[in-house]
């Protein structure tokens, strides 16, 4: 799995590496690895060692720390996103009869049918689905 911090630090090399107009070959060569490392770290596939962040921040002439700036402020905004697309769903008056029929369930139905509304979830859009915490 993909850690957040690991995406966004390979998204600011990318976003560094493209206005510098520096291919992955370039910064693979200058540092010693191969384009196919500089994408697997683009794509935050593989993280990347603070000793290679610092080559990295030379070469694209930015701090260490440039490669984290604005993160907290992009994953609270990920996060109230996240509520407010809830809140929404809460507003729907399908939801609201869904909500009521599950609250008159007994505890081993519910059970037994978040069991089965997870496996339709994954099923039916397996790229967005997140399991909830039961």
């Amino acid at each position: 799995m993909i850690h957040p911090v690991d995406k966004y630090v390979g998204n600011r090399l990318r976003e560094r590496r493209s206005i510098l107009g520096l291919s992955q070959e370039e910064i693979g060569n200058r540092t010693g690895i191969t384009f196919q490392q500089v994408q697997k770290y683009e794509k935050g596939l593989n993280r990347i060692a603070i000793s290679r962040l610092y080559e990295f921040s030379k070469i694209l002439e930015v701090t260490v720390d440039w490669f984290l700036e604005g993160f907290e402020e992009q994953k609270e905004a990920a996060n109230n996103l996240h509520i407010n697309l809830h809140i929404k769903e809460l507003d729907n008056r399908e939801t609201l009869t869904f909500i009521k029929i599950y609250s008159a369930l007994s505890p081993a139905v519910k059970k037994r049918a978040l069991q089965l509304f997870k496996v339709v979830a994954a099923e039916s859009n397996p790229a967005n689905y997140i399991e909830a915490d039961e």
